[in-house]
């Protein structure tokens, strides 16, 4: 707010506040009562026709009251000051942290939901990318006589199962053999490497080790989808419908629902966001989809040690408690990485 006068500023900022509290446009004489020294309403009206001159504040309609414009927002945001977190929402994100959880996709589920709680936003975290994790090991398990159950397991805690069905009987020593054979070939490669080293390696095997390597083939080519949309865990949709700006504007609503049941739009929005290990705000028209070019978009990506693992984040209205959402997020995912190196 460089070029703004303090009290400039202050009448920006109570204005901001004020709108965010209430959803209404907000007058002189309401800006007048929110300074602590008396002034006229006459000397805010004029700070005010200045702000709107610098595209900061508008006015809907004929109402006498202004509302914030993305701009306004975005200069608002910029110089909040730093994000304390409320000690009763520490606490609830400690609880949720503190629950025992069995896997990475409890984890991210319990983080969701603790977001979407504590914002009344809707909420989401991206799974990590499955084509970037690393096997762990693979289980192979007898699914009646024509079928086995795959369960692999990822060097972060993920975990897929899928049942595939053989156009073979496999008995349970070549079942046992197969398992092991499987695991001591493929652990250790990411899933794309996975593919690619057992499609060389069958080119190349004979006699017995060639028909290992077409079933450890088949195997990989069916469970790991290389080309599958990106998993997305969301919650708090239902607070979206009690924002007054989606309650008077159908149209306005309808399009951020699409956003949200269109999941893998969430998983695009992310992964054009910029590695930052702090939180990232876009407001308004700084987002590039137009169906959310009503919303604010709050995010932070967590981390499995210096490897970025994946993104979380608030989608709202512009008319978001900036100051507490941004606290709320930035420790939710601090909290989360911890958890992950604690699981893992």
């Amino acid at each position: 707010m460089e070029h703004l006068t303090e009290r400039q500023q202050q009448v920006l900022a109570i204005i901001v506040n004020r709108y965010i509290e209430t959803a209404l446009p907000v007058g002189s004489k309401t800006i007048a009562a929110g300074f602590p020294n008396a002034i006229s309403s006459a000397t805010i009206r004029n700070e005010m026709v200045y702000l709107e001159s610098c595209g900061l504040i508008t006015h809907p309609h004929t109402s006498a009251g202004r509302i914030p414009t993305d701009r306004g927002y975005r200069l608002y945001v910029d110089v909040l000051p730093a994000r304390h977190l409320d000690p009763a929402d520490a606490g609830v994100i400690a609880w949720e942290f503190r629950q025992r959880v069995k896997s990475v996709e409890d984890l991210i589920e319990r983080t969701s939901h603790v977001l979407a709680f504590l914002t009344e936003q809707a909420s989401w975290v991206l799974f990590p990318d499955q084509n970037e994790l690393t096997l762990k090991r693979i289980d192979l398990v007898p699914f009646g006589q024509t079928h086995i159950l795959v369960v692999w397991t990822s060097t972060t805690g993920m975990v897929l199962h899928k049942i595939l069905p053989m156009d073979e009987v496999v008995s349970e020593d070549e079942m046992a053999r197969l398992n092991q054979f499987v695991n001591l070939e493929i652990t250790g490669k990411t899933l794309p490497e996975v593919c690619q080293y057992l499609q060389t390696r069958l080119a190349e095997a004979r006699d017995s080790l060639h028909l290992l390597y077409r079933r450890a083939h088949y195997i990989a080519s069916n469970v790991f989808d290389l080309n599958s949309e990106r998993r997305v865990c969301l919650d708090g949709s239902r607070y979206v419908v009690k924002q007054p700006e989606f309650q008077s504007d159908f149209e306005k609503a309808k399009r951020l629902f699409q956003i949200l049941e269109e999941r893998q739009t969430l998983c695009e929005i992310s992964s054009h966001l910029p590695e930052l290990q702090q939180v990232y705000v876009r407001i308004g028209h700084e987002n590039n989809q137009s169906e959310i070019q009503d919303c604010a978009l709050i995010t932070s990506q967590y981390y499995l040690g210096h490897q970025v693992m994946g993104t979380l984040g608030v989608l709202g209205p512009k008319r978001m408690p900036y100051a507490r959402v941004i606290g709320i997020v930035d420790h939710v995912a601090r909290r989360l990485s911890s958890a992950l190196e604690e699981l893992l």
